[in-house]
């Protein structure tokens, strides 16, 4: 991860910790999980924009990817939606798909990255429409929205780890 990417995570971990802080001592009244939101929003679409012809493969398949996961955050906070957990395998395979299209874009010269965005965004909106009839989705999904209830802990891991690890 470069030093710009590195500085930009850092700024949204303060936001995010700063909105959290607010919300404990009643001044604001916003649930966590917007926040959190907004920031994958808000960080999605930076790093996508300093990754966008630099070639930085990860940075740009990171950013993308915690983009369309703040969507969906979004989306499901903010939304009634009945069972949202069977939205979690297409989300994430529509995620991956948007990933490499973004992969694609970026390098017209690696058609793999088309090839995959083409077999795993047809692939999710077919699991979209089969998640009820076959048990693999069913449990797939079921399994995607534990670990999705443990979100919070993987992002505070992350920022510890990224504050460990600055070098300078």
């Amino acid at each position: 991860m470069n030093k710009r990417h590195q500085s930009l995570l850092s700024y949204i971990f303060i936001l995010v910790a700063l909105a959290y802080v607010l919300k404990l001592t009643g001044v604001i009244h916003i649930s966590v999980t917007i926040v959190i939101a907004y920031a994958f929003l808000f960080y999605g679409v930076l790093s996508v924009y300093v990754s966008m012809g630099t070639h930085q493969r990860a940075g740009l398949f990171l950013g993308t990817t915690i983009f369309l996961t703040g969507v969906i955050l979004f989306v499901v906070e903010n939304y009634t939606i009945i069972q949202p957990s069977i939205l979690v395998f297409p989300s994430v395979l529509f995620i991956l798909g948007a990933g490499f299209l973004m992969l694609y874009i970026d390098d017209h010269l690696n058609t793999i990255f088309l090839y995959s965005a083409l077999i795993l965004i047809p692939l999710s909106v077919l699991s979209m429409l089969f998640v009820r009839r076959f048990a693999v989705f069913g449990l797939a999904n079921r399994l995607a929205a534990g670990l999705a209830d443990y979100y919070p802990v993987f992002i505070i891991l992350l920022g510890v780890y990224l504050l460990l690890n600055r070098k300078g």
